[in-house]
């Protein structure tokens, strides 16, 4: 009951933050492009300061292996994951998203080079990278962008919980310091 009433105040708090996230995101690029092949898209000419990104599209997972991630790489060569996909933490195959940014709906002011692609046997329709370049002094984009990540996590072990079970494996998924990490942090 209590992890009920956790997860349904997280979700109310999320909710709140996308509201302020719709408020913020100002500017868009459109690609309506499909990818089948890891791709780097330099994509963000003379912008020289974002505060949040997110894409929408479309995914298609090919099989049990099949991985979508798009990652946003800054200047300084940092990276942060915008969106990841595969078949244990999604509910179907073929599916379209909107507005993702795992770890991009806030962000502290960054210099954008470039949208990385990788794809293993999965197919990815990129519609629309949504942008902001607004400062916003009224929120604490790293204690965001910390809560964003925390509600995907859950998400993503809810899903993998089903598949468990659905599948009878005989494993438990749960956090762990690990899950935690940032994408970068992951790659060290």
């Amino acid at each position: 009951m209590k992890n009920y009433i956790f997860r349904s105040l997280l979700i109310l708090l999320l909710n709140c933050i996308c509201i302020l996230l719709n408020a913020q995101i100002n500017k868009s690029i459109v690609v309506h492009q499909n990818f089948t092949t890891d791709k780097e898209l330099f994509i963000f000419g003379k912008i020289s300061k974002i505060t949040g990104v997110c894409i929408s599209g479309k995914a298609q997972l090919n099989d049990n292996n099949s991985l979508i991630r798009v990652v946003l790489v800054d200047n300084s060569g940092n990276e942060y994951l915008i969106f990841e996909t595969y078949p244990l933490i999604s509910q179907n195959k073929n599916f379209s998203f909107s507005n993702k940014g795992e770890e991009t709906y806030y962000l502290s002011g960054l210099n954008p080079k470039s949208l990385r692609i990788e794809l293993i046997n999965a197919k990815l329709l990129l519609n629309e990278i949504s942008y902001s370049d607004k400062d916003n002094k009224n929120y604490n984009a790293e204690s965001l962008r910390k809560i964003h990540k925390k509600q995907q996590l859950l998400d993503n072990i809810q899903n993998i919980k089903s598949k468990i079970q659905y599948n009878n494996m005989l494993w438990f998924a749960d956090t762990t310091s690990y899950t935690n990490l940032s994408y970068s942090e992951k790659k060290i």
